[in-house]
Protein backbone atom coordinates (compact mmCIF):
# COMPACT_ATOMS: atom_id res chain seq x y z
CA UNK A 1 0.00 0.00 0.00
CA UNK A 2 1.04 3.59 -0.32
CA UNK A 3 -0.45 5.88 2.30
CA UNK A 4 -0.51 9.81 0.71
CA UNK A 5 -0.42 11.83 3.74
CA UNK A 6 -1.92 15.99 3.80
CA UNK A 7 -0.80 18.32 6.80
CA UNK A 8 -2.63 21.42 7.36
CA UNK A 9 -1.66 23.69 9.95
CA UNK A 10 -4.22 26.18 11.15
CA UNK A 11 -2.00 28.72 13.27
CA UNK A 12 0.21 28.68 16.90
CA UNK A 13 -2.53 28.61 19.15
CA UNK A 14 -3.00 24.77 20.14
CA UNK A 15 -2.91 22.22 22.57
CA UNK A 16 -0.46 19.43 23.29
CA UNK A 17 -1.83 16.21 21.64
CA UNK A 18 -3.08 13.21 24.24
CA UNK A 19 -1.72 10.21 25.46
CA UNK A 20 -2.52 7.45 22.55
CA UNK A 21 -1.17 4.74 24.79
CA UNK A 22 2.23 4.32 27.44
CA UNK A 23 3.98 0.84 28.13
CA UNK A 24 6.00 0.36 30.73
CA UNK A 25 8.46 -2.74 29.90
CA UNK A 26 10.90 -4.21 31.75
CA UNK A 27 12.47 -6.89 34.00
CA UNK A 28 13.90 -7.51 37.51
CA UNK A 29 16.38 -5.17 36.78
CA UNK A 30 17.64 -1.25 35.54
CA UNK A 31 16.39 -1.23 32.19
CA UNK A 32 17.02 2.08 30.01
CA UNK A 33 15.27 2.71 26.56
CA UNK A 34 17.35 5.16 24.13
CA UNK A 35 15.92 4.61 20.97
CA UNK A 36 12.78 4.19 19.06
CA UNK A 37 12.10 3.44 15.12
CA UNK A 38 9.28 3.30 13.71
CA UNK A 39 9.07 -0.04 11.85
CA UNK A 40 7.33 -0.39 7.97
CA UNK A 41 4.57 -2.26 9.75
CA UNK A 42 3.53 0.68 11.81
CA UNK A 43 5.19 -0.68 14.60
CA UNK A 44 8.05 -0.11 16.99
CA UNK A 45 11.24 -1.11 17.25
CA UNK A 46 12.90 -0.11 20.97
CA UNK A 47 16.25 -0.08 21.72
CA UNK A 48 18.38 0.45 24.82
CA UNK A 49 20.11 -1.93 27.29
CA UNK A 50 19.32 -3.97 30.46
CA UNK A 51 20.86 -5.55 33.37
CA UNK A 52 17.74 -8.03 33.90
CA UNK A 53 17.06 -11.43 34.23
CA UNK A 54 14.37 -13.33 33.08
CA UNK A 55 11.08 -11.71 34.27
CA UNK A 56 7.49 -10.00 33.45
CA UNK A 57 8.67 -8.72 29.70
CA UNK A 58 11.72 -10.00 29.81
CA UNK A 59 11.87 -13.42 28.14
CA UNK A 60 16.02 -14.24 27.97
CA UNK A 61 18.58 -14.67 31.04
CA UNK A 62 20.88 -11.81 31.39
CA UNK A 63 24.64 -12.30 29.49
CA UNK A 64 26.79 -9.92 31.57
CA UNK A 65 26.87 -7.29 33.40
CA UNK A 66 24.41 -4.74 31.16
CA UNK A 67 23.02 -6.12 27.95
CA UNK A 68 21.59 -4.45 24.62
CA UNK A 69 17.57 -5.21 25.05
CA UNK A 70 15.57 -4.70 21.91
CA UNK A 71 11.85 -4.76 21.31
CA UNK A 72 9.39 -5.06 18.93
CA UNK A 73 5.77 -3.51 19.61
CA UNK A 74 3.37 -3.36 17.02
CA UNK A 75 1.22 -0.48 16.43
CA UNK A 76 -0.95 -0.51 19.84
CA UNK A 77 2.35 -1.12 21.89
CA UNK A 78 1.68 -4.50 21.76
CA UNK A 79 5.27 -6.47 22.21
CA UNK A 80 5.66 -8.70 19.80
CA UNK A 81 9.00 -9.93 20.48
CA UNK A 82 12.47 -9.09 22.43
CA UNK A 83 15.90 -9.48 22.10
CA UNK A 84 18.88 -9.27 24.79
CA UNK A 85 22.23 -9.34 23.12
CA UNK A 86 25.52 -9.34 25.22
CA UNK A 87 28.98 -10.41 26.25
CA UNK A 88 30.23 -10.98 30.01
CA UNK A 89 30.98 -7.96 30.93
CA UNK A 90 28.74 -4.85 30.31
CA UNK A 91 27.48 -3.91 26.77
CA UNK A 92 25.81 -0.28 26.38
CA UNK A 93 23.31 0.46 23.90
CA UNK A 94 23.45 3.59 21.68
CA UNK A 95 22.54 3.80 18.40
CA UNK A 96 20.47 2.11 15.91
CA UNK A 97 19.36 2.83 12.11
CA UNK A 98 17.15 1.00 9.73
CA UNK A 99 18.82 -1.14 6.99
CA UNK A 100 17.82 -0.78 2.87
CA UNK A 101 17.03 -4.63 3.63
CA UNK A 102 14.57 -4.81 6.64
CA UNK A 103 16.79 -5.32 9.53
CA UNK A 104 18.40 -3.07 11.57
CA UNK A 105 22.13 -2.07 12.72
CA UNK A 106 22.36 -1.69 16.30
CA UNK A 107 25.81 -0.33 18.42
CA UNK A 108 27.02 1.42 21.57
CA UNK A 109 30.50 0.61 23.55
CA UNK A 110 31.20 -2.42 24.90
CA UNK A 111 33.83 -4.33 28.04
CA UNK A 112 33.37 -8.12 27.20
CA UNK A 113 35.64 -9.61 25.41
CA UNK A 114 34.70 -13.40 23.75
CA UNK A 115 32.10 -14.89 25.49
CA UNK A 116 27.74 -14.65 25.34
CA UNK A 117 27.01 -13.01 21.78
CA UNK A 118 30.54 -11.50 21.06
CA UNK A 119 33.09 -13.56 19.14
CA UNK A 120 36.01 -11.36 19.09
CA UNK A 121 38.19 -10.00 21.79
CA UNK A 122 38.24 -6.86 23.49
CA UNK A 123 41.37 -4.22 21.94
CA UNK A 124 41.30 -2.56 25.23
CA UNK A 125 39.07 -0.66 27.54
CA UNK A 126 35.64 -0.11 25.99
CA UNK A 127 35.27 -1.12 22.29
CA UNK A 128 32.98 -0.42 19.74
CA UNK A 129 30.54 -3.42 19.37
CA UNK A 130 27.94 -3.21 16.04
CA UNK A 131 25.26 -5.81 15.82
CA UNK A 132 23.47 -6.73 12.43
CA UNK A 133 19.95 -8.35 13.18
CA UNK A 134 17.53 -9.14 10.51
CA UNK A 135 13.14 -7.84 11.36
CA UNK A 136 12.73 -10.34 13.73
CA UNK A 137 16.06 -9.92 15.95
CA UNK A 138 18.08 -12.72 14.63
CA UNK A 139 21.71 -12.06 14.70
CA UNK A 140 23.36 -11.89 10.48
CA UNK A 141 26.83 -10.50 12.51
CA UNK A 142 28.25 -8.30 14.90
CA UNK A 143 31.75 -6.68 14.52
CA UNK A 144 34.28 -5.04 17.37
CA UNK A 145 36.21 -2.26 16.04
CA UNK A 146 38.81 -0.44 18.36
CA UNK A 147 41.88 0.45 19.40
CA UNK A 148 44.23 0.00 22.53
CA UNK A 149 41.99 2.37 25.01
CA UNK A 150 38.54 4.03 25.28
CA UNK A 151 36.37 4.04 21.78
CA UNK A 152 32.54 4.45 22.15
CA UNK A 153 30.10 4.41 18.59
CA UNK A 154 27.26 7.33 19.50
CA UNK A 155 25.73 7.73 15.75
CA UNK A 156 25.27 5.31 13.29
CA UNK A 157 23.81 6.12 9.97
CA UNK A 158 23.18 4.32 6.63
CA UNK A 159 25.42 6.45 3.70
CA UNK A 160 23.81 6.88 0.21
CA UNK A 161 25.80 4.01 -0.91
CA UNK A 162 23.85 1.45 1.31
CA UNK A 163 27.44 1.37 3.59
CA UNK A 164 27.08 2.75 7.26
CA UNK A 165 29.12 5.42 8.83
CA UNK A 166 29.11 5.22 12.52
CA UNK A 167 30.84 7.89 14.63
CA UNK A 168 31.37 8.68 18.20
CA UNK A 169 34.72 9.58 20.16
CA UNK A 170 38.07 7.57 20.88
CA UNK A 171 40.97 7.64 23.10
CA UNK A 172 43.34 5.58 21.12
CA UNK A 173 46.21 6.04 19.18
CA UNK A 174 47.11 3.60 16.11
CA UNK A 175 45.64 0.61 17.16
CA UNK A 176 43.53 -2.14 16.43
CA UNK A 177 41.04 -1.19 13.87
CA UNK A 178 42.44 2.57 14.11
CA UNK A 179 44.56 3.64 11.61
CA UNK A 180 45.13 7.48 12.72
CA UNK A 181 46.82 9.05 15.44
CA UNK A 182 45.24 10.99 18.63
CA UNK A 183 45.44 14.42 18.48
CA UNK A 184 44.07 15.17 22.15
CA UNK A 185 42.60 12.91 25.19
CA UNK A 186 39.68 11.76 22.97
CA UNK A 187 38.81 12.63 19.58
CA UNK A 188 35.65 12.55 17.14
CA UNK A 189 36.32 9.17 15.28
CA UNK A 190 34.36 8.15 11.61
CA UNK A 191 34.52 4.31 10.51
CA UNK A 192 32.54 3.80 7.42
CA UNK A 193 31.96 -0.29 6.96
CA UNK A 194 30.07 -2.25 4.10
CA UNK A 195 26.97 -4.19 4.65
CA UNK A 196 28.67 -7.28 5.86
CA UNK A 197 31.02 -5.32 8.78
CA UNK A 198 34.05 -4.84 6.24
CA UNK A 199 35.64 -1.59 7.30
CA UNK A 200 36.15 0.67 4.39
CA UNK A 201 38.02 3.48 6.65
CA UNK A 202 38.33 5.86 9.36
CA UNK A 203 39.09 8.92 10.35
CA UNK A 204 40.05 10.71 13.36
CA UNK A 205 39.41 14.48 13.58
CA UNK A 206 40.45 16.19 17.14
CA UNK A 207 41.78 18.96 18.89
CA UNK A 208 44.49 18.84 21.90
CA UNK A 209 41.59 17.93 24.81
CA UNK A 210 38.60 16.11 24.65
CA UNK A 211 36.10 15.73 21.60
CA UNK A 212 33.26 13.45 20.67
CA UNK A 213 30.76 12.94 17.65
CA UNK A 214 26.99 12.43 19.08
CA UNK A 215 24.87 12.93 15.65
CA UNK A 216 25.64 12.55 12.05
CA UNK A 217 24.31 13.53 8.94
CA UNK A 218 24.45 13.21 4.98
CA UNK A 219 23.96 16.80 3.93
CA UNK A 220 22.36 17.74 0.09
CA UNK A 221 25.23 19.83 -0.78
CA UNK A 222 27.27 16.55 -0.69
CA UNK A 223 29.80 15.06 2.49
CA UNK A 224 28.43 14.57 5.94
CA UNK A 225 28.30 17.10 8.84
CA UNK A 226 29.31 15.66 12.31
CA UNK A 227 27.98 17.47 15.31
CA UNK A 228 29.26 17.25 19.17
CA UNK A 229 31.34 19.09 21.89
CA UNK A 230 34.64 20.37 21.84
CA UNK A 231 36.84 20.96 24.68
CA UNK A 232 39.84 21.78 22.64
CA UNK A 233 41.84 25.02 21.89
CA UNK A 234 42.85 25.48 18.10
CA UNK A 235 45.39 22.66 17.65
CA UNK A 236 45.24 19.78 15.78
CA UNK A 237 42.46 19.75 13.10
CA UNK A 238 40.40 22.65 15.29
CA UNK A 239 40.58 26.17 13.85
CA UNK A 240 38.63 27.58 16.27
CA UNK A 241 39.22 28.73 19.94
CA UNK A 242 37.78 27.35 23.17
CA UNK A 243 35.09 29.81 25.11
CA UNK A 244 36.72 30.39 28.03
CA UNK A 245 35.01 30.21 31.39
CA UNK A 246 35.63 33.88 33.05
CA UNK A 247 38.11 31.58 35.74
CA UNK A 248 39.71 31.38 32.14
CA UNK A 249 39.17 27.35 32.39
CA UNK A 250 37.82 25.46 29.48
CA UNK A 251 34.43 24.67 28.66
CA UNK A 252 32.75 22.07 26.61
CA UNK A 253 30.87 23.81 23.03
CA UNK A 254 28.87 22.93 20.47
CA UNK A 255 31.58 21.65 17.37
CA UNK A 256 30.40 21.00 13.47
CA UNK A 257 32.46 19.83 11.22
CA UNK A 258 31.38 19.40 7.76
CA UNK A 259 33.51 16.70 5.62
CA UNK A 260 33.22 16.51 1.72
CA UNK A 261 33.30 12.78 -0.21
CA UNK A 262 36.84 12.76 0.10
CA UNK A 263 37.10 13.31 3.79
CA UNK A 264 38.35 16.37 3.47
CA UNK A 265 37.69 19.21 6.41
CA UNK A 266 35.55 21.90 4.33
CA UNK A 267 34.34 23.56 7.28
CA UNK A 268 33.85 23.98 11.18
CA UNK A 269 32.14 25.56 13.70
CA UNK A 270 32.62 26.18 17.43
CA UNK A 271 29.57 27.20 18.55
CA UNK A 272 29.09 28.17 22.83
CA UNK A 273 29.24 30.43 25.20
CA UNK A 274 31.12 30.86 28.96
CA UNK A 275 30.38 27.56 30.51
CA UNK A 276 29.02 23.89 29.04
CA UNK A 277 27.04 23.10 26.39
CA UNK A 278 27.39 19.60 23.88
CA UNK A 279 25.44 19.15 20.75
CA UNK A 280 23.16 16.00 20.95
CA UNK A 281 20.64 16.14 17.96
CA UNK A 282 20.80 18.36 14.30
CA UNK A 283 19.45 18.43 11.56
CA UNK A 284 19.51 19.98 7.96
CA UNK A 285 16.80 22.07 7.69
CA UNK A 286 17.35 23.40 3.71
CA UNK A 287 21.17 23.83 2.15
CA UNK A 288 23.42 25.68 4.03
CA UNK A 289 21.28 25.84 7.14
CA UNK A 290 21.21 23.32 10.23
CA UNK A 291 19.47 23.49 12.89
CA UNK A 292 21.38 21.90 16.54
CA UNK A 293 20.36 21.36 20.07
CA UNK A 294 21.52 20.47 23.04
CA UNK A 295 21.91 21.37 26.98
CA UNK A 296 23.68 24.42 28.11
CA UNK A 297 24.71 25.87 30.96
CA UNK A 298 25.85 29.05 30.09
CA UNK A 299 24.64 32.53 30.79
CA UNK A 300 24.24 35.44 28.59
CA UNK A 301 27.91 35.29 26.94
CA UNK A 302 29.93 34.96 24.31
CA UNK A 303 27.87 33.34 20.95
CA UNK A 304 24.95 32.58 23.66
CA UNK A 305 22.50 35.25 23.15
CA UNK A 306 19.53 33.21 24.21
CA UNK A 307 18.89 33.79 28.43
CA UNK A 308 19.81 30.93 31.29
CA UNK A 309 16.97 30.12 33.25
CA UNK A 310 18.64 27.68 35.63
CA UNK A 311 21.14 24.97 36.44
CA UNK A 312 20.40 23.74 32.62
CA UNK A 313 18.70 24.72 30.07
CA UNK A 314 17.29 23.32 26.48
CA UNK A 315 19.28 25.69 23.69
CA UNK A 316 18.67 25.68 19.86
CA UNK A 317 21.16 27.30 17.82
CA UNK A 318 20.11 27.88 13.83
CA UNK A 319 23.53 28.35 11.83
CA UNK A 320 23.45 29.40 9.02
CA UNK A 321 26.70 28.62 7.35
CA UNK A 322 26.49 30.82 3.96
CA UNK A 323 26.42 33.67 5.75
CA UNK A 324 28.47 32.21 8.64
CA UNK A 325 26.27 33.88 11.08
CA UNK A 326 23.95 32.34 13.95
CA UNK A 327 20.56 33.19 12.45
CA UNK A 328 18.92 32.57 15.57
CA UNK A 329 18.45 30.95 19.08
CA UNK A 330 16.87 29.85 21.38
CA UNK A 331 16.58 28.30 25.40
CA UNK A 332 13.65 26.99 27.07
CA UNK A 333 13.85 26.05 30.94
CA UNK A 334 13.47 26.44 34.54
CA UNK A 335 15.25 26.94 37.42
CA UNK A 336 16.78 23.88 37.75
CA UNK A 337 18.42 21.17 35.56
CA UNK A 338 16.84 21.00 32.19
CA UNK A 339 18.15 18.62 29.16
CA UNK A 340 17.39 18.31 25.85
CA UNK A 341 18.38 15.27 24.40
CA UNK A 342 16.32 15.14 20.99
CA UNK A 343 15.24 17.81 18.15
CA UNK A 344 13.16 16.66 15.15
CA UNK A 345 11.43 18.19 12.42
CA UNK A 346 7.93 17.82 12.05
CA UNK A 347 5.70 17.29 8.78
CA UNK A 348 4.40 21.06 8.79
CA UNK A 349 8.39 21.73 9.31
CA UNK A 350 8.40 22.80 13.02
CA UNK A 351 9.94 21.53 15.66
CA UNK A 352 9.92 18.78 18.63
CA UNK A 353 12.63 19.26 21.66
CA UNK A 354 12.19 16.15 24.04
CA UNK A 355 14.43 15.60 26.69
CA UNK A 356 14.08 15.65 30.46
CA UNK A 357 13.36 18.65 33.43
CA UNK A 358 14.12 18.82 36.54
CA UNK A 359 12.31 22.09 37.10
CA UNK A 360 9.05 23.29 38.79
CA UNK A 361 6.77 25.68 37.10
CA UNK A 362 9.55 28.40 36.51
CA UNK A 363 11.68 30.41 33.79
CA UNK A 364 9.58 29.51 30.67
CA UNK A 365 8.46 25.77 31.82
CA UNK A 366 4.55 26.02 32.49
CA UNK A 367 3.79 22.62 32.88
CA UNK A 368 4.36 21.69 36.33
CA UNK A 369 6.57 19.04 37.90
CA UNK A 370 5.31 15.30 38.44
CA UNK A 371 7.90 13.67 40.43
CA UNK A 372 11.81 14.52 40.54
CA UNK A 373 12.31 13.97 36.10
CA UNK A 374 9.64 14.16 33.90
CA UNK A 375 9.91 13.83 30.35
CA UNK A 376 9.35 17.63 28.57
CA UNK A 377 8.26 18.03 25.02
CA UNK A 378 8.13 21.47 23.27
CA UNK A 379 7.12 22.63 19.76
CA UNK A 380 8.13 25.44 18.39
CA UNK A 381 8.09 27.24 14.87
CA UNK A 382 10.97 27.44 12.88
CA UNK A 383 12.00 30.69 14.87
CA UNK A 384 12.08 29.04 17.78
CA UNK A 385 8.52 30.27 19.03
CA UNK A 386 6.99 28.57 21.35
CA UNK A 387 3.85 26.39 19.84
CA UNK A 388 3.37 24.16 22.90
CA UNK A 389 4.95 22.25 26.01
CA UNK A 390 4.30 18.64 27.57
CA UNK A 391 5.18 17.41 30.64
CA UNK A 392 4.70 13.60 31.55
CA UNK A 393 6.17 12.06 34.51
CA UNK A 394 5.43 10.16 38.02
CA UNK A 395 6.52 10.55 41.09
CA UNK A 396 10.17 9.40 40.37
CA UNK A 397 12.40 9.92 37.85
CA UNK A 398 11.82 9.72 34.58
CA UNK A 399 14.09 10.32 31.20
CA UNK A 400 12.85 10.93 27.65
CA UNK A 401 15.89 9.90 25.36
CA UNK A 402 14.57 9.68 22.20
CA UNK A 403 11.09 10.92 20.00
CA UNK A 404 10.06 10.19 16.79
CA UNK A 405 7.10 11.74 14.45
CA UNK A 406 4.76 8.84 13.40
CA UNK A 407 3.10 8.42 10.13
CA UNK A 408 -0.56 9.46 11.69
CA UNK A 409 1.28 12.55 12.45
CA UNK A 410 1.80 11.89 16.30
CA UNK A 411 4.60 11.26 18.18
CA UNK A 412 6.53 8.09 19.88
CA UNK A 413 8.59 8.80 22.70
CA UNK A 414 11.18 6.56 24.37
CA UNK A 415 13.21 6.14 27.65
CA UNK A 416 12.99 5.40 30.68
CA UNK A 417 11.25 5.69 34.44
CA UNK A 418 11.57 4.48 37.96
CA UNK A 419 8.27 5.90 38.77
CA UNK A 420 5.42 3.30 39.59
CA UNK A 421 1.08 4.29 39.15
CA UNK A 422 1.41 7.88 39.72
CA UNK A 423 1.42 11.35 37.49
CA UNK A 424 0.20 10.41 34.58
CA UNK A 425 2.05 6.69 34.60
CA UNK A 426 -1.00 4.06 34.08
CA UNK A 427 1.25 1.20 34.68
CA UNK A 428 3.67 -0.07 37.97
CA UNK A 429 6.85 -0.25 38.47
CA UNK A 430 8.65 -3.46 37.24
CA UNK A 431 12.40 -3.68 38.02
CA UNK A 432 14.67 -0.44 39.36
CA UNK A 433 13.76 1.41 35.96
CA UNK A 434 12.15 0.44 33.44
CA UNK A 435 11.57 1.26 29.55
CA UNK A 436 8.67 3.68 29.30
CA UNK A 437 6.78 4.21 25.90
CA UNK A 438 4.33 6.57 25.06
CA UNK A 439 2.56 7.10 21.82
CA UNK A 440 0.83 10.37 21.60
CA UNK A 441 -2.01 11.26 19.40
CA UNK A 442 -1.61 12.79 15.83
CA UNK A 443 -1.10 16.62 16.32
CA UNK A 444 -3.86 18.92 16.07
CA UNK A 445 -1.28 21.41 13.78
CA UNK A 446 -1.45 18.27 11.34
CA UNK A 447 -4.44 17.10 10.79
CA UNK A 448 -4.05 14.30 8.79
CA UNK A 449 -6.23 13.01 6.00
CA UNK A 450 -5.26 9.87 4.87
CA UNK A 451 -6.11 7.59 0.96
CA UNK A 452 -5.06 4.61 0.34
CA UNK A 453 -4.08 2.93 -3.33
CA UNK A 454 -2.72 0.15 -4.54
CA UNK A 455 1.09 -0.39 -4.65
CA UNK A 456 2.58 -1.41 -8.66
Amino acid sequence: LITLCIYVQFGFTQSPPGIEWQRTIGGTGGDRAKKVIQTSDGGYLIGGESGSNIFADKTEANIGGLDYWLVRLNSTGEILWDKTIGGLASDYFTCMAATPEGGFLIGGFTLSGVGGHKTEPSRGGYDCWIVKIDADGNILWEKTIGGNLNDVFWSIAVSDSGDYILAGSSESDISGEKTEPSNGWYDFWIVKIDSIGNILWDKTIGGDDSDGIFHLQQVSLGGTLYAGGSFSEISGDKSEPNILRPDGLRTNDFWLVHLNEMNVITWQKTIGGNYHEYSESFFEYSPQNYFLGGPSSSEISALKTAPSFGLSDFWVVKWNNAESEIAFQASFGGSEEDKLFKMIKTYENNFILCGHSLSHLSGNKTVPSYGYDDYWLIKTDSMGNEIWQLGLGGSSTDIALDIQQTVDGGYVIAGYSGSGISGIKTDPNIGSHDYWIIKLYPDEACPLQTWYADAD
